[in-house]
This record gives C-alpha cells, structure tokens and sequence, in this order.
C-alpha cells in the first residue's frame, strides 16, 4: 500500500509521526490477524472457561441431588413446605415498609441495615407443635450422610465466582479486634482473618455435628461466637448471609443462594439435636440442671415436664405469651 502526503503538509517530523501510526496500524492488524488464526483472543477463552463452568457446577448439581436422594433424612426437609419470610403473618417487613412502634407511631426502614429479609428468602415450614413433635429416630450414620450433601452444595455454590466473591468481601470487612463473652472481655485478633472458604466449610461441618454439653469448652458457645465474630459489624458478612444473591448452575434465576443453603443447615441441625443420636447428650443436661449443686445457679430444673403428654395440645398453656 502506498502512502502519499500532500506537499503542504511535509513535515519530516509529521511525516514521521504518520509514518508511525500506520507501522502501528499495520501492527495491531498482523496481531489480530494471529489471534484470530487461533483461538479468536480473550474474548474466547472466557465464553469458554465461562461454559466450562457452567458444565462443572452443573455436574456438581447432579452429584448433589444424588446424594439428596440416598438420605430419607434430606429428602424430609427438601419436600418440605416453604413459607416466605416477608408479609403481614411473619411481622418481617419488606424494603420501603415501615415498622409500627410503641404509641401508635411508625418509622421509615432503609435498607440494608435495618432490613434482614424482603429479598425473596424462604423458609422451611416448620410443625406448629414444635418440641412436642419434633424428636427423631434418624441416626448419626443420617447426620453424616446429611452433611455430605450439606458440604456438596456449599461446594458448589463456592464454585460460582460471584459467590466467592461475595465470600471474599466478607473476610474484608471483618473487625481486626474483637472480645470475647468472658468477665471481663478480653480482646484478641479476629479468627477469621484469612480464612479461606475450605476453613469456613469445616468451621460449618463442625458446628453442625457438635452437641453442646453442660460443661466444659464443647458448650454450643463456642461456635456462636466465633459466627458472630465474622458477621460482627460486617455488613458485606450480613449480606452474604441473608440478602446476596446469585445464579450457580443449573439455577436460571438469581436468588438468595446462600441464605437457603444455611436455612437447610439451620433446619438438619435442629433435627440432630432433636434426634436419638443426641440423647446421651440430654440425659447429662438433665442431670446438671437437677444436680443438687446448681441450684444457686439455675433458676429451674426439669420438674415442669414430669407427666408431659406430647400429644396435648401445647397451645393453652402458651396463652399467656
């Protein structure tokens, strides 16, 4: 290709800066002319990592759902109802609500802070009876397997780049210093500060297997506080937890991904504590509490559930709640 430039416009040093920009036109030319040979550049290679992905947590689903359909003990709680977690019954009020107060006055709620739900999560209905109905006979052997598919989905929604993101933030903005519940507190660096996600998925699997005893470090505590120091004035912690949302495949729609996944935690959980692996554990508290020792230290004991018929309606005796 010839170049030509108008005599009142040759300059040696205009002539060299076009000189230049055409050897760099030519330049970026050849460079595209070589990606495209190959693999049509980035743009490429991140549809494919992007359908890679896709292929992997949707594998990774399929794992799941088999490991869901192997445990009676999962298969109970997924066909459970759902229930939403905002509307008039549930007293949570969804954003640009406004919550009553005392003396007939109302005030304004702003999100996020105020506002703990109204993002479409969902709870797992529950039986109205609770406690009179509740105790199991499904095993530990349930429980392990439960948490099998509990550390499967958890695995596969970290697979999903937005939500370790999202995981990511909240380590961020974790307190550097925080105190414990002793007398008096005494401050020492966030545990969670560098977690990684493996670190958080054994932090759950321990929590969900641990029965809190009577005494001793095994107290249920423990755990509390240490979640409560990852969500501690975190509000990048508190978002993941209940209002981030997402799409891991095979998913078609973004919602609150992370939040279900603990509400399935939440609810296995209760039902290990309310199993026959957990009544070693009850017979020890039930000993403690009416261990002649503690009674200038519990203002109760276990007499008030002596002839406690589980199939009498408990509702009259809660009227005065």
């Amino acid at each position: 290709m010839e170049m030509y430039f108008p005599s009142r416009w040759s300059s040696p040093a205009l002539s060299l800066f076009l000189l230049l920009l055409y050897s760099g036109a030519l330049a970026a030319g050849s460079s595209r002319e070589v990606v495209g040979e190959g693999s049509c550049g980035d743009e490429q290679d991140d549809g494919v990592a992007l359908l890679m992905h896709m292929r992997a947590a949707t594998k990774e689903a399929e794992n799941c759902s088999s490991l869901a359909s192997n445990s009676p003990l999962v298969e109970e709680v997924l066909s459970s109802a759902k229930i939403p977690l905002t509307g008039q019954s549930t007293g949570n009020p969804p954003y640009g609500a406004t919550v009553q107060e005392p003396f007939g006055q109302s005030s304004p709620v702003f999100p996020p802070q105020d506002v703990m739900y109204g993002s479409g999560q969902e709870a797992i209905e529950q039986d109205k009876r609770h406690c009179a109905k509740k105790f199991n006979n499904y095993t530990m052997e349930d429980f392990d397997a439960a948490w099998d598919y509990l550390t499967c989905e958890l695995n596969r929604l970290f697979s999903n780049p937005t939500v370790a993101a999202a995981f990511d933030r909240a380590i961020q903005g974790l307190e550097p210093i925080v105190k414990n519940a002793d007398n008096p507190p005494q401050a020492f660096p966030n545990p969670w500060i560098g977690a990684s996600q493996a670190e958080f998925v054994e932090f759950m699997r321990s929590y969900f297997l641990t029965l809190p005893e009577p005494t001793g470090k095994d107290n249920g505590f423990s755990h509390i506080l240490k979640m409560n120091f990852l969500q501690r004035r975190n509000q990048a912690a508190i978002d993941l937890f209940n209002k981030f949302k997402s799409q891991t495949p095979p998913a078609t729609t973004a919602t609150t991904e992370f939040f279900d996944w603990t509400y399935k935690w939440v609810t296995l959980r209760g039902m290990y504590m309310d199993s026959k692996a957990s009544l070693a554990t009850v017979a020890r508290w039930v000993e403690y509490v009416n261990d002649p020792a503690q009674a200038d230290n519990v203002q109760g004991n276990t007499s008030a559930y002596e002839g406690f018929d589980p199939d009498d309606p408990p509702w009259p005796r809660l009227q005065f709640l």
